[in-house]
């Protein structure tokens, strides 16, 4: 009616997995030089022929080294070098996204939730689980069963775990974030996968999530896995003594802390 209270159209939620044109195609025989730190982020493998085992696990190798690259990048730009916020680091705690009583996370870019305890305005990492948790499956408990991990000098491991956009997005649409609704998901659970159109960089980046580990042991250690293939280096030290997994595997059990 002309004149009467306007009625708000809900707002579309954005999409899950949205088309890029930046995926990095770097064949596996590209030569090792410094072009490799900025050539962006894979959204697949990329293989040669012949396609053996041998020839198949380099190319995964290799997409390895180079989202171990894109994702220590700073998420500001530009190369590889002095101290700066990486590209992962920008992503969503998983603390962040199961919550208690199964609450909705907030939207995408939120500030990251900090435990009352801790200074307001504190942007520093908060690593908070250090090992097994009663009656909750975690990745935290991934070393061992039995309790957490300890290093020869007494020394605690803590870990995070954070999600990129596209898994955060199927998990908040799909109320994927408590055990409610996930009995009332009627599936399949399928996370969006990295994809390429052939022969161009267009694509999409698909789920993928971090797990970093610190302790203060002497030394840096780093690594990414992705989809079971491994590269270790000290390109960008995050912390002493840190390790650093990426995967594009997805995770939902945290969700059994919530209902």
């Amino acid at each position: 009616m002309p004149g009467g209270p306007q009625v708000k159209k809900p707002t579309a939620p954005p999409p899950i997995d949205p088309p890029v044109t930046n995926c990095n195609t770097t064949k596996p025989d590209a030569p090792i030089d410094a072009s490799l730190l900025t050539s962006g982020l894979p959204c697949t493998v990329t293989a040669i022929a012949p396609f053996d085992l041998d020839n198949l696990q380099h190319a995964f190798d290799f997409n390895s080294w180079l989202s171990f690259l894109a994702l220590n990048s700073p998420a500001s730009g530009g190369t590889i070098g002095p101290d700066a916020p990486t590209v992962w680091e920008n992503w969503a705690e998983v603390e962040d996204v199961f919550l208690p009583n199964g609450q909705p996370p907030r939207p995408w870019g939120s500030p990251p939730i900090r435990p009352a305890i801790c200074p307001k305005g504190s942007t520093m990492p908060i690593l908070r689980m250090v090992g097994k948790t009663p009656n909750v499956l975690s990745p935290v408990i991934q070393p061992f069963n039995t309790g957490p991990l300890i290093d020869q000098g007494g020394q605690y491991v803590h870990y995070e775990i954070v999600m990129n956009k596209p898994m955060f997005e199927y998990i908040v649409q799909n109320h994927l974030y408590s055990q409610a609704g996930q009995n009332k998901f009627a599936g399949p659970t399928e996370f969006p996968q990295g994809s390429i159109v052939q022969n161009t960089t267009n694509g999409t980046i698909g789920n993928t999530y971090v797990q970093k580990s610190r302790d203060q042991r002497n030394g840096r250690i780093h690594g990414v896995v992705t989809n079971t293939s491994s590269a270790h280096g000290n390109i960008r030290p995050i912390a002493v003594g840190a390790r650093l997994v990426t995967s594009n595997i997805p995770m939902l059990s945290l969700a059994s802390t919530a209902s």
